[in-house]
Protein backbone atom coordinates (compact mmCIF):
# COMPACT_ATOMS: atom_id res chain seq x y z
CA UNK A 1 0.00 0.00 0.00
CA UNK A 2 2.23 2.75 -1.58
CA UNK A 3 1.40 6.37 -0.15
CA UNK A 4 1.07 7.72 -3.63
CA UNK A 5 -1.16 4.45 -4.62
CA UNK A 6 -3.35 4.90 -1.45
CA UNK A 7 -3.55 9.08 -2.35
CA UNK A 8 -5.25 8.20 -5.84
CA UNK A 9 -7.63 5.92 -3.77
CA UNK A 10 -9.06 8.24 -1.14
CA UNK A 11 -9.62 11.01 -3.47
CA UNK A 12 -11.49 8.50 -5.27
CA UNK A 13 -13.32 5.40 -4.32
CA UNK A 14 -12.87 5.93 -0.64
CA UNK A 15 -14.39 9.54 -0.94
CA UNK A 16 -17.37 8.19 -3.25
CA UNK A 17 -17.71 5.47 -1.03
CA UNK A 18 -18.08 7.51 1.93
CA UNK A 19 -19.56 10.81 1.12
CA UNK A 20 -16.95 13.01 1.54
CA UNK A 21 -16.29 16.18 0.07
CA UNK A 22 -12.95 17.07 -1.63
CA UNK A 23 -11.71 19.49 0.94
CA UNK A 24 -11.84 16.55 3.06
CA UNK A 25 -9.69 14.07 2.12
CA UNK A 26 -7.30 16.57 0.73
CA UNK A 27 -7.17 16.84 4.29
CA UNK A 28 -6.67 13.60 5.26
CA UNK A 29 -3.63 12.97 2.51
CA UNK A 30 -2.06 16.50 4.35
CA UNK A 31 -2.32 15.11 7.74
CA UNK A 32 -1.09 11.43 7.12
CA UNK A 33 1.72 13.33 4.91
CA UNK A 34 2.82 15.63 7.70
CA UNK A 35 3.73 12.29 10.22
CA UNK A 36 5.41 11.18 7.18
CA UNK A 37 7.41 14.36 6.66
CA UNK A 38 8.21 14.55 11.08
CA UNK A 39 10.14 10.76 10.63
CA UNK A 40 12.25 12.08 7.73
CA UNK A 41 10.80 10.00 4.68
CA UNK A 42 12.05 11.34 2.02
CA UNK A 43 10.37 9.75 -1.03
CA UNK A 44 6.90 9.96 0.47
CA UNK A 45 5.07 8.41 -3.01
CA UNK A 46 6.78 5.17 -2.76
CA UNK A 47 6.34 4.87 1.27
CA UNK A 48 4.30 1.71 2.17
CA UNK A 49 2.07 2.62 4.82
CA UNK A 50 1.87 -0.83 6.33
CA UNK A 51 5.16 -0.05 7.42
CA UNK A 52 3.76 3.05 9.41
CA UNK A 53 4.52 3.31 12.85
CA UNK A 54 1.73 4.56 15.60
CA UNK A 55 4.34 6.24 17.84
CA UNK A 56 5.91 8.93 15.21
CA UNK A 57 2.14 10.29 15.66
CA UNK A 58 2.88 10.08 19.36
CA UNK A 59 6.20 12.06 18.32
CA UNK A 60 4.79 14.52 16.06
CA UNK A 61 2.57 15.33 19.48
CA UNK A 62 5.37 16.40 21.67
CA UNK A 63 7.67 18.26 18.63
CA UNK A 64 4.36 19.38 17.55
CA UNK A 65 4.86 22.25 20.77
CA UNK A 66 8.97 22.28 21.06
CA UNK A 67 9.54 25.39 18.87
CA UNK A 68 6.72 27.63 20.20
CA UNK A 69 7.35 31.01 20.51
CA UNK A 70 4.81 31.63 23.58
CA UNK A 71 1.78 30.74 25.21
CA UNK A 72 -0.70 31.30 22.49
CA UNK A 73 1.31 29.83 19.90
CA UNK A 74 1.62 26.76 22.38
CA UNK A 75 -2.15 26.14 22.32
CA UNK A 76 -2.35 27.09 18.52
CA UNK A 77 0.17 24.18 17.78
CA UNK A 78 -1.90 22.00 20.27
CA UNK A 79 -4.80 22.96 18.40
CA UNK A 80 -3.38 22.22 14.99
CA UNK A 81 -2.17 18.45 16.73
CA UNK A 82 -5.74 17.92 18.00
CA UNK A 83 -6.65 18.50 13.96
CA UNK A 84 -4.21 16.13 12.19
CA UNK A 85 -4.87 13.53 15.07
CA UNK A 86 -9.06 13.96 14.30
CA UNK A 87 -8.21 13.41 10.26
CA UNK A 88 -6.04 10.84 10.99
CA UNK A 89 -8.61 8.57 13.35
CA UNK A 90 -11.64 9.80 11.25
CA UNK A 91 -9.56 7.69 8.14
CA UNK A 92 -10.29 4.46 10.43
CA UNK A 93 -13.58 4.70 11.33
CA UNK A 94 -15.42 1.69 10.86
CA UNK A 95 -16.80 3.11 7.65
CA UNK A 96 -13.20 4.07 6.46
CA UNK A 97 -11.71 0.36 7.73
CA UNK A 98 -13.86 -1.17 5.61
CA UNK A 99 -13.29 1.02 2.15
CA UNK A 100 -9.59 0.11 2.69
CA UNK A 101 -10.04 -3.51 3.52
CA UNK A 102 -11.82 -3.83 0.07
CA UNK A 103 -8.91 -2.79 -1.68
CA UNK A 104 -7.12 -5.43 0.79
CA UNK A 105 -5.11 -3.00 2.83
CA UNK A 106 -5.21 -3.78 6.31
CA UNK A 107 -3.62 -0.84 7.70
CA UNK A 108 -2.50 -2.31 11.32
CA UNK A 109 -1.31 0.90 12.89
CA UNK A 110 -5.30 2.62 12.58
CA UNK A 111 -6.46 1.05 16.37
CA UNK A 112 -3.62 2.31 17.64
CA UNK A 113 -3.56 6.14 15.91
CA UNK A 114 -7.44 6.19 17.46
CA UNK A 115 -6.25 5.25 21.09
CA UNK A 116 -3.93 7.99 20.76
CA UNK A 117 -5.23 11.24 23.11
CA UNK A 118 -5.45 15.14 22.15
CA UNK A 119 -4.16 17.70 23.65
CA UNK A 120 -7.00 18.86 26.58
CA UNK A 121 -8.67 22.45 27.57
CA UNK A 122 -6.15 23.63 24.59
CA UNK A 123 -7.41 27.70 25.27
CA UNK A 124 -7.63 30.18 22.67
CA UNK A 125 -6.04 33.14 23.01
CA UNK A 126 -6.57 36.15 20.56
CA UNK A 127 -4.44 38.87 20.90
CA UNK A 128 -6.01 41.78 18.84
CA UNK A 129 -3.19 42.74 16.22
CA UNK A 130 -1.95 46.27 16.21
CA UNK A 131 -3.77 49.33 14.86
CA UNK A 132 -0.81 50.12 12.51
CA UNK A 133 -1.44 45.96 11.20
CA UNK A 134 -5.54 46.58 11.03
CA UNK A 135 -5.28 49.25 8.90
CA UNK A 136 -2.79 47.99 6.60
CA UNK A 137 -5.05 45.28 6.20
CA UNK A 138 -7.56 47.76 5.41
CA UNK A 139 -5.24 49.39 3.17
CA UNK A 140 -4.05 45.96 1.34
CA UNK A 141 -7.82 44.82 0.99
CA UNK A 142 -8.95 48.06 -0.77
CA UNK A 143 -6.38 47.51 -3.45
CA UNK A 144 -8.08 44.59 -4.48
CA UNK A 145 -11.15 43.57 -7.03
CA UNK A 146 -13.44 40.57 -8.43
CA UNK A 147 -14.04 37.82 -6.57
CA UNK A 148 -11.06 38.25 -4.17
CA UNK A 149 -12.21 41.67 -3.17
CA UNK A 150 -15.46 40.14 -2.75
CA UNK A 151 -14.06 36.75 -0.18
CA UNK A 152 -12.34 39.42 1.66
CA UNK A 153 -14.88 41.83 2.09
CA UNK A 154 -17.40 39.24 3.41
CA UNK A 155 -14.46 38.10 6.28
CA UNK A 156 -13.71 41.37 7.39
CA UNK A 157 -17.10 43.46 7.23
CA UNK A 158 -19.81 40.18 8.24
CA UNK A 159 -17.30 37.48 9.88
CA UNK A 160 -18.44 34.83 7.57
CA UNK A 161 -16.32 31.78 7.55
CA UNK A 162 -14.82 30.51 4.40
CA UNK A 163 -17.19 28.17 3.41
CA UNK A 164 -19.88 30.32 4.20
CA UNK A 165 -18.20 32.96 1.70
CA UNK A 166 -17.92 30.34 -0.93
CA UNK A 167 -21.65 30.11 -1.16
CA UNK A 168 -22.93 33.29 0.38
CA UNK A 169 -25.87 34.18 -2.22
CA UNK A 170 -27.95 37.56 -2.57
CA UNK A 171 -30.56 36.03 -1.51
CA UNK A 172 -29.16 35.43 1.58
CA UNK A 173 -29.70 39.03 2.43
CA UNK A 174 -32.71 40.67 3.55
CA UNK A 175 -33.18 44.51 4.82
CA UNK A 176 -34.51 44.79 8.59
CA UNK A 177 -34.98 48.02 9.96
CA UNK A 178 -31.87 50.11 9.36
CA UNK A 179 -29.55 46.84 9.01
CA UNK A 180 -28.46 44.60 6.28
CA UNK A 181 -29.03 41.42 7.54
CA UNK A 182 -27.63 37.84 6.14
CA UNK A 183 -29.04 35.14 6.80
CA UNK A 184 -26.65 31.73 6.88
CA UNK A 185 -28.80 28.78 6.20
CA UNK A 186 -28.53 25.39 4.48
CA UNK A 187 -29.45 26.04 0.89
CA UNK A 188 -28.27 23.60 -1.96
CA UNK A 189 -24.87 22.33 -1.23
CA UNK A 190 -24.11 24.83 1.70
CA UNK A 191 -24.47 22.61 5.21
CA UNK A 192 -23.48 25.43 7.37
CA UNK A 193 -20.70 24.83 10.30
CA UNK A 194 -21.96 25.96 14.07
CA UNK A 195 -25.29 27.68 14.86
CA UNK A 196 -28.01 28.79 12.27
CA UNK A 197 -28.67 32.50 12.04
CA UNK A 198 -27.40 35.81 10.46
CA UNK A 199 -24.50 38.27 10.51
CA UNK A 200 -24.99 41.93 9.73
CA UNK A 201 -23.00 43.88 7.04
CA UNK A 202 -23.09 47.76 6.31
CA UNK A 203 -24.45 49.61 3.45
CA UNK A 204 -21.31 50.97 2.50
CA UNK A 205 -19.04 47.54 2.91
CA UNK A 206 -22.64 45.61 0.61
CA UNK A 207 -22.13 48.68 -1.65
CA UNK A 208 -18.86 48.58 -2.22
CA UNK A 209 -18.98 44.85 -3.31
CA UNK A 210 -22.02 44.99 -5.30
CA UNK A 211 -19.64 47.47 -7.78
CA UNK A 212 -16.47 45.30 -7.50
CA UNK A 213 -18.14 41.74 -7.80
CA UNK A 214 -17.57 39.91 -11.05
CA UNK A 215 -21.37 38.58 -10.72
CA UNK A 216 -24.86 40.23 -10.73
CA UNK A 217 -27.26 37.58 -9.69
CA UNK A 218 -27.20 34.45 -7.06
CA UNK A 219 -24.05 33.57 -5.59
CA UNK A 220 -21.25 36.33 -5.31
CA UNK A 221 -18.11 34.44 -5.79
CA UNK A 222 -18.22 34.15 -9.98
CA UNK A 223 -15.13 31.47 -9.87
CA UNK A 224 -13.62 28.38 -8.92
CA UNK A 225 -13.88 28.84 -4.82
CA UNK A 226 -10.39 26.68 -4.61
CA UNK A 227 -8.54 28.95 -6.68
CA UNK A 228 -9.76 32.04 -5.57
CA UNK A 229 -9.12 30.68 -1.76
CA UNK A 230 -5.32 29.60 -2.34
CA UNK A 231 -4.95 33.33 -4.04
CA UNK A 232 -6.70 34.80 -0.84
CA UNK A 233 -4.43 32.66 1.58
CA UNK A 234 -1.05 33.21 -0.23
CA UNK A 235 -1.38 37.27 -0.27
CA UNK A 236 -3.12 37.69 3.51
CA UNK A 237 -0.78 35.53 5.17
CA UNK A 238 1.95 38.20 4.40
CA UNK A 239 -0.41 41.21 5.80
CA UNK A 240 -1.83 39.37 8.68
CA UNK A 241 1.11 37.36 9.87
CA UNK A 242 -0.70 34.07 10.37
CA UNK A 243 -1.38 30.94 9.59
CA UNK A 244 -5.26 31.21 9.34
CA UNK A 245 -5.17 34.80 7.93
CA UNK A 246 -9.01 34.63 6.40
CA UNK A 247 -10.07 33.78 10.11
CA UNK A 248 -8.48 36.76 11.56
CA UNK A 249 -10.86 39.29 9.30
CA UNK A 250 -13.52 37.26 11.01
CA UNK A 251 -11.93 37.56 14.08
CA UNK A 252 -11.27 41.46 13.63
CA UNK A 253 -15.06 41.79 12.88
CA UNK A 254 -16.05 39.99 16.08
CA UNK A 255 -14.09 42.12 18.11
CA UNK A 256 -15.42 45.06 15.98
CA UNK A 257 -18.41 43.91 16.99
CA UNK A 258 -18.02 43.61 20.46
CA UNK A 259 -16.54 46.80 21.22
CA UNK A 260 -19.63 48.65 19.74
CA UNK A 261 -21.75 47.03 20.85
CA UNK A 262 -21.66 43.77 23.78
CA UNK A 263 -19.65 39.99 23.78
CA UNK A 264 -23.62 38.86 23.57
CA UNK A 265 -24.23 40.69 19.68
CA UNK A 266 -20.66 39.48 18.49
CA UNK A 267 -21.43 35.79 19.83
CA UNK A 268 -25.34 36.30 17.96
CA UNK A 269 -23.52 38.11 14.57
CA UNK A 270 -20.83 34.82 14.89
CA UNK A 271 -23.25 32.38 15.13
Amino acid sequence: CLYGSWKKFIYTDYMNKLGLTYRSVRTYAHCLGRILKHVGVKDMENFNLLDFQPQWVESFKTASVRDARDAEDVERKKRTFNGTLLCLKALHAPEGKEAHESRGWHLHWGDAVRAIRPYRRCKKIYVLPSEEKIKGIHDYIETLDGDVFVACMFGLHAGLRRNEIAHVSRDWIQRAGNENRLWVVPSGDFKQKGSGGYTVISDKALALIEERADTTEGRFLARNSQRIFASILGHLRNVCNTGSPLHDLRRLFGTYIANRYDLWKAQQYLR
